[in-house]
C-alpha cells in the first residue's frame, strides 16, 4: 500500500477570482494597488498566523466585501512599509543626535530638509497605523473594523509617543529603545562629550569651551566635523568600556562630572543587558530552546538510523508544522487541567468543524460536545494518501487547515477540499461500505479524525438520533453513488470548449434524475458533491456563450474561464441556506442552460417544446416561437395556394 504519492494537480488554476476580466489599464492598476493591501502569500507572517492558503483567500474576500479601504496587517504593503520605517528610524537615530551636537553654528539647509522629510514619513506612518488592521492573539482573528483599530491605537498603543516624536523639532523621541543599545549609547555619548562643554559656556549661541577642556587641549574646535565626531567617539568608547581615559589628569569640572556619570552608566548597562538577555532566553524563549534541543536529538536519531534524505526532510517538516518551532508537552498540560477546561478547549477548536456536517445538525449541545471530545488530531504531509478508494472505512475526517485533492477510482482528480470541509462521514454508520474516492494531501494538513467505534459509543444512549442519522447517511450515500455513475461523462466535457456536447450531457443527466427522484432538487447540497459544481459552472458558461453569440462575437476561452471562476467564488462565499437553495436549483439551471445552448448552436428535437418557450412582445402572451414559425409557414402555404388557384383560373 502506497503511503504517499506525487500529486500533480489536474484542476485548472484559478488565476484571479477577485476582479472582473476585460479591465482597462487604469482599472488594472487600481486593482493591483488594492491587491497589495490584502493578505498575501508572500508575507512571511501570513503563513505563520493564517495557517493555510484557504484562510488567506477567505481573508481577501472578507476584506474586499466589507473593509475595502483597510490595510491588512499581513499584506505586502504592510510588510514593505515596516521595512521602510525601520530604515527611517535607524537614520534618525544617527542623524538627530549628530545634528544637535555638531551643527549648532552652521546648519545647512540640506540637514533641515532631510530631517523634516524623515519626520514627514513618521507622520504618514501614524496615518497608516490608523488604517491598518491588527491580529487579536486571544481570539486568533484579524481585526479590520476601523473603529476598533482607531481605539486600540489611541488607547493601548504608541499613539502619543508617535505624535510627540513626529513634531518637526530638533529633538526626536525614539520609541524603539530596546534595539541596538550598545551602538546607540556610544553614539549618544559621543555627542554628549562634545555638546556638554559647549552648553556649559553658553545656552544661547555656541561658544568655545574653557581653555582647560579636553576639546581645547586637543585643538578640536577648529577641525572638521568628521574629526570632531570621531575624536568624541573614541573618548566615549574608552569611558563606556572603562578602559581608561585619553588624558590622565582632568582639570575641567564639567568634563569630570560627565566622565563620572558615563562611567556609572557603563557599569550598570552591561548588567542590565545580561539580565534582560537571560530573562528573554529563560522566560519567553524557553519553548524555542526546548524545540531546538529536541530537533538536535531528532537529527542525531535520523543519522543513527541512516534514514534517506527525503525521509529526514519529511520528518523535519512534520515537527516544524506540529510544534511551530515551540516545543511543549501537550499531554502533560492537558492532564493538569480540569474536565471542564479540557471540554472548553475541545469545543473551541473543533465545534465549528462538527457543526458543518449535515447529519450532525440539530443534535443536543451535550451530545455535540461528547462527539467533539472524541476527535483526534492528525497531521499529513504533502502527497500523503489519507484515504484510498475501494478500501473499507472506519472513520471520517474534518479539515482544520490545509487542502486535499479528491480522486475517483480511475485516478481522475475532480476537486479540492479546504479548511472547514469534511469527508468519509458515511463510514460512521455503514460498517461494510468501501470508500468511493481517494484523498491526497495537497499541502501540509491538520485533520481531526472521528472513529466509528467512538461515535457509536457516544451516540448509543440516543437510539432515535442514531436511526435518524443512519437514515440520512444512507440517503446521501445512494445519491453519491448515482452521481458517481453519471458524473463521469459530465467531467469529461467539463473542461472542453464544446458547450453543445456539455449541454447534452447536463440535459440528459438532469432529466434522468428528475424522473427518478424529484426530491433531489430540494436536498442536493453542492458543497458535498463535485457534480453539482460542474453543472452550475457549465450552465454559467452556456449562458455566456449565448450572450456573446447573439452579439456575433466569439468568446475567448480565458474570458469564459474567468467569469466561470468568479461565479464559483461567489457560490462558495454564500451561506449554508443559500448554498442549499443553489444546490437544489443546480439541475434546473443546467437543464435550462442546456436547452438555450441547443437552440442557439444546434437542434435537438427531443427537448420538450415547453422548456424552450419564451415570451415575445410582438406575439400574443404565452405563444411559443415554434408555434409562431409553424403558423407563418402555414400562412405562406395558403398564399401560394391562392396564387396558384388564381393563376389556374386566369389561364382557363
Amino acid at each position: 500500500i502506497m503511503l504517499h504519492v506525487e500529486h500533480t494537480c489536474e484542476i485548472p488554476k484559478e488565476d484571479d477570482i477577485l476582479f472582473l476580466p476585460d479591465r482597462t489599464p487604469l482599472r488594472k492598476l487600481y486593482d493591483f494597488l488594492r491587491l497589495t493591501l490584502m493578505a498575501s502569500y508572500r508575507n512571511p507572517a501570513a503563513r505563520k498566523y493564517l495557517g493555510s492558503t484557504a484562510f488567506i483567500v477567505s481573508e481577501r474576500r472578507r476584506q474586499l466585501k466589507k473593509y475595502m479601504h483597510i490595510i491588512h496587517p499581513f499584506s505586502m504593503f504592510s510588510h514593505c512599509w515596516n521595512i521602510v520605517i525601520i530604515f527611517v528610524i535607524t537614520i534618525m537615530e544617527i542623524l538627530i543626535p549628530y545634528q544637535a551636537a555638531f551643527e549648532m553654528i552652521q546648519r545647512p539647509m540640506a540637514w533641515t530638509v532631510v530631517k523634516n522629510s524623515l519626520l514627514g514619513v513618521c507622520c504618514i506612518d501614524m496615518l497608516i497605523k490608523m488604517k491598518t488592521g491588527y491580529m487579536d492573539e486571544e481570539e486568533h482573528k484579524v481585526i479590520l473594523d476601523p473603529k476598533k483599530i482607531l481605539n486600540r491605537y489611541i488607547k493601548s498603543s504608541t499613539f502619543f509617543p508617535d505624535l510627540l516624536g513626529s513634531f518637526p523639532t530638533d529633538l526626536f523621541f525614539i520609541t524603539w529603545w530596546y534595539r541596538r543599545k550598545v551602538f546607540r549609547k556610544i553614539a549618544w555619548q559621543s555627542c554628549l562629550f562634545w555638546m556638554i562643554p559647549i552648553a556649559a559656556m553658553s545656552m544661547q549661541r555656541p561658544k568655545p569651551p574653557a581653555n582647560n577642556s579636553w576639546v581645547m587641549e586637543q585643538e578640536l574646535w577648529h577641525l572638521s566635523r568628521g574629526d570632531q565626531y570621531f575624536s568624541s567617539m573614541l573618548r566615549a568608547i574608552a569611558t563606556f568600556m572603562k578602559s581608561g581615559l585619553l588624558q590622565a589628569n582632568e582639570t575641567n569640572m564639567v568634563d569630570l562630572y560627565l566622565i563620572i556619570g558615563l562611567q556609572v552608566l557603563g557599569i550598570l548597562a552591561p548588567w542590565i543587558l545580561i539580565s534582560r538577555v537571560m530573562q528573554f532566553f529563560k522566560g519567553t524563549n524557553s519553548s524555542r530552546l526546548k524545540y531546538q534541543a529536541t530537533m538536535a536529538q531528532l537529527r542525531q536519531y535520523m543519522r543513527h538510523k541512516h534514514l534517506p534524505h527525503v525521509t529526514q526532510a519529511r520528518i523535519t517538516e512534520y515537527y516544524e508544522f506540529h510544534f511551530q518551532r515551540r516545543y511543549f508537552r501537550e499531554s502533560e498540560i492537558i492532564h493538569t487541567l480540569s474536565t471542564q477546561m479540557r471540554h472548553e478547549i475541545s469545543m473551541h477548536s473543533c465545534r465549528k468543524l462538527v457543526e458543518n456536517v449535515t447529519f450532525f445538525n440539530n443534535l443536543p449541545l451535550s451530545l455535540l460536545g461528547r462527539i467533539v471530545g472524541q476527535l483526534k488530531s492528525e497531521i499529513f504531509l504533502t502527497n500523503d494518501v489519507i484515504v484510498r478508494a475501494n478500501q473499507p472505512g472506519d472513520c471520517m475526517y474534518f479539515i482544520a487547515t490545509g487542502t486535499v485533492a479528491i480522486y475517483t477510482n480511475s485516478g481522475k482528480e475532480v476537486c479540492h477540499l479546504e479548511d472547514g470541509a469534511h469527508f468519509g462521514e458515511v463510514a460512521l454508520v455503514m460498517p461494510n461500505e468501501l470508500r468511493v474516492a481517494s484523498v491526497v494531501a495537497v499541502e501540509v494538513c491538520e485533520l481531526y479524525r472521528l472513529n466509528r467505534a467512538d461515535f457509536a459509543r457516544t451516540i448509543h444512549p440516543y437510539p432515535m438520533l442514531w436511526e435518524r442519522i443512519k437514515k440520512i447517511a444512507i440517503e446521501r450515500h445512494e445519491k453519491t453513488m448515482i452521481l458517481n455513475a453519471h458524473g463521469a461523462n459530465i467531467l469529461l466535457v467539463a473542461g472542453s470548449t464544446d458547450l453543445v456536447q456539455a449541454s447534452k450531457e447536463i440535459w440528459t443527466f438532469s432529466v434522468r434524475q428528475g424522473k427518478k427522484k424529484k426530491s433531489i432538487e430540494s436536498s442536493w447540497l453542492p458543497n458535498q458533491s463535485f457534480v453539482s459544481h460542474q453543472m452550475i459552472s457549465l450552465g454559467a458558461k452556456a449562458l455566456l456563450m449565448i450572450i456573446w453569440s447573439r452579439n456575433r462575437r466569439r468568446v475567448p476561452p480565458i474570458r469564459a474561464k474567468q467569469w466561470f471562476v468568479r461565479i464559483d467564488a461567489w457560490a462558495e462565499s454564500r451561506g449554508p441556506m443559500t448554498m442549499k437553495r443553489l444546490g437544489g436549483l443546480a439541475i434546473v439551471i443546467g437543464r435550462r442552460c442546456a436547452c438555450l445552448v441547443a437552440r442557439c448552436r444546434t437542434r435537438i428535437a427531443r427537448i420538450p417544446t415547453s422548456w424552450r418557450r419564451r415570451r415575445n412582445p410582438r406575439t400574443e402572451k404565452g405563444e411559443s416561437d415554434r408555434e409562431r414559425r409553424t403558423e407563418s409557414k402555414r400562412e405562406k402555404e395558403r398564399k401560394r395556394g391562392r396564387r396558384a388557384r388564381a393563376t389556374e383560373t386566369g389561364a382557363r
